[in-house]
């Protein structure tokens, strides 16, 4: 399957459909990617939800999905999965001329090549200035996070992954007052996460990633925010880890910002933040 996509666009329907059956939970993991239909979106549209994150893998041979959505009444998004390079190359031109930028970002290698899921938000007036790219290597990556800087952006969403033995990034950048660093490529994300709880205790998560590198070792990163509300950052955990997670941290009315599947494992967010 290629090129499936979506567009999460702010709809206002009857209450109908609210008394559906949801085609499967708000957040979501192991969901067969068949299931993602225009018709099944429908419902969370008619309940003015939209794509909160999304990421896309495969495991046995077939396709899953796993995700969030989430009310949010002030944006328009557009989600698209599992593009090719060349898909979204042209996606992304397309999208762009609709004055819609890429805010997340995930990217798995399948079979040597990468595979992209991509959510676009469209800019209500005031929005905060959001710059984004794509296959950029690690150069070209710090390149454009340092020039960003100087502007007065900070980046909010990263996706790492390793084609052909060089490893390339895309990411996004948001202009704003907060404070954010990227921190990678630990091999052991739970380390990580437990070092900038104990050194940077004022620094919350709020995007994770994670791929394997050419040789076979695990690469994960993430994104912390200075000060706002607390989040916790989950890496490698199984599916039924992460579902167990998700209901204790829905509980305190905390929800997924930010989701990657990995090797049949996910990493993720889970914040009462709405956005990462």
């Amino acid at each position: 399957m290629r090129a499936l996509f979506l567009t999460l666009t702010l709809s206002f329907f009857g209450n109908a459909a609210f008394a559906a059956k949801a085609p499967f939970p708000e957040t979501f993991v192991d969901v067969p990617a068949s299931k993602f239909t225009e018709a099944n979106l429908k419902y969370y549209r008619d309940k003015k939800e939209i794509l909160q994150t999304v990421t896309y893998y495969q495991k046995d041979g077939k396709e899953y999905i796993a995700g969030s959505f989430n009310n949010i009444q002030l944006l328009e998004w557009d989600g698209y999965i599992n593009l090719s390079q060349d898909e979204l190359k042209e996606v992304d031109h397309n999208v762009r001329l609709k004055g819609k930028v890429p805010r997340q970002w995930n990217v798995t290698v399948i079979n040597g090549k990468p595979s992209y899921s991509v959510i676009y938000q469209g800019y209500p007036a005031g929005w905060p200035s959001i710059q984004g790219n794509f296959d950029m290597t690690d150069s070209q990556f710090n390149d454009m996070s340092f020039q960003l800087a100087q502007q007065g952006y900070s980046i909010i969403d990263q996706s790492t992954y390793d084609v052909n033995g060089v490893r390339l990034h895309a990411a996004s950048f948001q202009k704003d007052d907060e404070k954010r660093m990227f921190w990678g490529y630990d091999p052991d994300g739970v380390v990580q996460d437990t070092q900038r709880k104990q050194n940077l205790t004022q620094w919350w998560a709020r995007s994770v990633d994670a791929s394997t590198r050419n040789d076979g070792a695990n690469q994960f990163s993430a994104i912390y925010g200075l000060g706002g509300n607390a989040s916790e950052a989950r890496f490698g955990i199984t599916a039924v880890e992460f579902k167990a997670f998700n209901d204790a941290y829905a509980i305190r009315g905390w929800h997924v910002v930010k989701v990657k599947g990995h090797n049949g494992l996910f990493s993720a967010v889970w914040s009462v933040e709405v956005l990462p």
